[in-house]
């Protein structure tokens, strides 16, 4: 019984671990900033409104922000690893709380497929330019070993990971974004990608689905409440900053873009 009791809380979350940086990052990650500019963002101008996909990140950057300010309230009476799950049966009931579950697991195993496969394909064609040629599936099969040695791993570990990732992301993009500034774009810089006609001109709804798309995984903030310093101020701070952060980087490449 004494061996039982001391080894519990290593298998239990580590609490104080996490600041509103590492936290911030984290679900920043998620988000893929390089992915979402490179790939979402000319798909969500080909297929949604053009120019006006930069008015578009303007106007859900402000109903993101809307929604986390409920989000965040509920954060200080819900701390629970459960996300979504525990949001929406402490509100709603077990059974909706199951039903989002189900619906959530769907959704980011849907996409975990696909990132594996893509992940894997574009490792692969780097690999192959340097004579190191293996197929996509075994590189998606070691980034899946890392993700689950990291995940085994103590949390802030990951953070230290992901925020050096991250910035480095940030870094790619940011270059492209001042090399367009110097150069001032095909057509010069304009605010008119923020006006209401090309807001709303070709298929906005395809837009407004990209740019929601861009943001996934920012509510992930509340699931670190049990291993965050004083969850009560990291989780807010750290939700309306990925919030901010996530959008105005993303407006401001797609309107330079």
């Amino acid at each position: 019984m004494t061996a039982v009791a001391e080894q519990a809380p290593a298998n239990r979350l580590r609490k104080n671990s996490l600041g509103v940086g590492a936290i911030t990052f984290m679900v920043i990650s998620a988000a893929a900033p390089l992915t979402a500019v490179a790939g979402g963002t000319p798909l969500g101008m080909l297929m949604g409104n053009g120019a006006g996909f930069a008015g578009t990140y303007l106007i859900v950057t402000i109903l993101l922000l809307l929604f986390a300010v409920g989000y965040v309230a509920m954060s200080r009476h819900v701390g629970n690893a459960g996300a979504f799950y525990a949001y929406a049966a402490r509100g709603l009931g077990s059974m909706a709380g199951g039903a989002t579950a189900l619906i959530a697991i769907l959704s980011y195993n849907a996409m975990q497929i696909g990132v594996m496969g893509l992940l894997g394909a574009a490792t692969s064609g780097l690999f192959a330019g340097w004579g190191i040629n293996l197929p996509w599936w075994v590189w998606s099969f070691i980034a899946i070993a890392l993700v689950a040695v990291l995940g085994y791993r103590q949390v802030d570990l990951s953070a230290k990971i992901l925020t050096v990732l991250v910035l480095c992301e940030y870094l790619v993009v940011l270059v492209l974004d001042i090399a367009i500034l110097k150069t001032g774009g095909d057509s010069g810089l304009s605010a008119a990608p923020f006006s209401w006609s090309q807001i709303t001109s070709g298929s906005p709804a395809i837009a407004i689905l990209f740019c929601f798309a861009a943001f996934i995984g920012f509510e992930a903030t509340t699931i670190y409440a049990e291993e965050a310093r004083d969850p009560k101020i990291t989780i807010p701070r750290a939700t309306y900053f990925s919030v901010v952060l996530i959008g105005v980087f993303y407006m401001l490449t797609a309107w330079l873009m």
